[in-house]
């Protein structure tokens, strides 16, 4: 009987080793995603934040708007998985938006790059996250 028990010992071992990597990879799947998430949740809320101040500043202030935003982020240790360049001009934009629904509005764009991130790449995450916030002008 302790030949059993002994055995059965072994087997757990086995399973348990055998699962395991699957285990630490799903799981490091999931906190890379959320941290990802993070990011995108973290970077809309600064892109409807500097669009609305946009909105009520008027075109005349996208200037002083986006550096007091570049200013405020340009650390760098506000994103976890994805790095934002705000001093790039293609990766901040506040433009006008002038469309069939809104007629007098600001375009408020922040793109975020993967970076060096390599387990990104192998979860399937995309390149580049871009953020568009369009406000309604108001009028003052």
């Amino acid at each position: 009987m302790v030949v059993i028990l002994h055995r059965q010992r072994g087997q757990a071992f086995l399973e348990f080793a055998l699962v395991l990597p699957l285990f630490l990879f799903v799981f490091s799947g999931i906190v890379y995603t959320g941290l990802a998430f993070v990011d995108y949740l973290s970077f809309n809320d600064i892109a409807r934040s500097c669009a609305r101040e946009a909105a009520l500043g008027g075109s005349g202030q996208y200037t002083t708007i986006r550096q007091k935003y570049i200013n405020a982020y340009v650390d760098g240790g506000y994103t976890h998985m994805y790095q934002w360049n705000p001093g790039n001009q293609g990766k901040f934009l506040i433009t006008d938006e002038n469309t069939s629904t809104l007629s007098d509005a600001v375009k408020v764009t922040i793109v975020l790059d993967r970076g060096d991130e390599d387990i990104l790449a192998e979860l399937g995450m995309p390149e580049t996250i871009t953020i568009r916030y369009s406000m309604h002008k108001e009028t003052q």
